[in-house]
This record gives C-alpha cells, structure tokens and sequence, in this order.
C-alpha cells in the first residue's frame, strides 16, 4: 500500500532443536533445517536416499551448524559445560547419533523413516556406549537385520550409557535417535539370529 510503513513479514520457519551425540559429548542446539538443507531436502529425508558408488550418505551431515549450543562430555574429560553462539560440526566421523530434541524436528525424522514401522528389541555397542531399545525396520517379517543395507537406523524408546570409566553419561533417555551404524561395533536383536 502506498505510504505504508508495514514491515516485511520473515518467512523463516522457527530452528529445530537438536541433539547430537558424539563419541566424546553431547551436544545441544538450534538448528535452521530451511536454511540447511541438502538437494532441497532436509536432513533426515536427505539420509534417506539410496547412493551411487563414491557417493557417501554421510554428507547429509556434514558442516552441521548449531546456533546457541550446548556441549557437554559424556565420558571422562575434564572439559566443563560450555556454551557457545554457535558451533559447527564439520565431519560426520564421530558422530553416533542425531537426536530430535522438539515436535518439528521429531515430526519431520518420523515423517522421512515412516517405513521403518516394525520395532526390534536391540542391544547396541556404539562408539563408547551401550544403547539398549528398539530398532526400527523397514521389513515386517523379521527375517534379517536391519543393518544390511543402511547407514542409519532409527530407534525408538532408547536408554544410552556411555561405557567409559567414570562417565558422566548414564541412563539417557532418547524417545527417538537416528543411528550413525558406522559407529556400530555390535548389535544384537531379539527374534533375528547370527548370519540373516
């Protein structure tokens, strides 16, 4: 409108809130997925993708910047609680898990691993923790693990204890992680036996 003083509305959608679980912290932040996103999707769909040889889904994360950051050991490192503006992650590597920590980022990882459906009680040795939960597969009958054709897995109602002695993590509750399964030294679940 002519003479009009009215300000131009922000089409920025709110940040995600993320957790992101290391092999030698936790860390805590913000996260802007419209301004992140990877092939015009966002992360969690992003990983979802099938690649061509020499093409590494681990890219999805790399360079993940988290605004008002929260970092936090898990083992023993005398590193205190830090915070920082902003922190950024370059290297997928040490990364064991990428946790939604609020709806919209919970709702957007549930919406891109929807057909991961059928829940398997796990044990998992990650990096230096012991998760125990349920695994989510994308195969109804159980009839081999989830871990043969992809690099990240979701699990569902998960307890992680960092194994390290004198650890300050312990008994930390996830309702729902996606799983870095590079990071995966052993697994076992329920009902699915050795070599399916």
């Amino acid at each position: 409108m002519f003479g009009s003083s009215a300000k131009k509305q922000s089409t920025d959608k709110a940040p995600w809130a993320l957790q992101i679980l290391t092999t030698e912290h936790l860390i805590e932040g913000s996260f802007y997925a419209d301004k992140n996103k990877v092939d015009d999707e966002d992360i969690f769909t992003h990983s979802t993708e099938v690649y061509e040889e020499g093409e590494t889904i681990s890219d999805t994360f790399v360079n993940i910047r988290l605004l008002e950051a929260r970092l936090q050991p898990t083992g023993n490192l005398t590193t205190p609680v830090q915070t920082f503006p902003g922190l950024e992650l370059p290297t997928f590597d040490l990364v064991v898990a990428i946790i939604p920590a609020d709806p919209a980022s919970l709702q957007s990882a549930q919406k891109a691993y929807k057909g991961y459906r059928y829940p398997i009680e796990a044990v998992i040795y990650a990096g230096p923790y012991l998760m125990r939960g349920k695994v989510l597969s994308d195969y109804a009958d159980g009839s081999r693990s989830p871990f043969t054709d992809t690099q990240f897995l979701p699990l569902v109602d998960v307890e992680i204890d960092c194994q390290v002695q004198g650890a300050r993590l312990s008994s930390f509750r996830a309702p729902w992680l996606l799983l870095n399964g590079s990071q995966v030294h052993a697994y076992w679940l329920n009902g699915i036996t050795a070599g399916s």
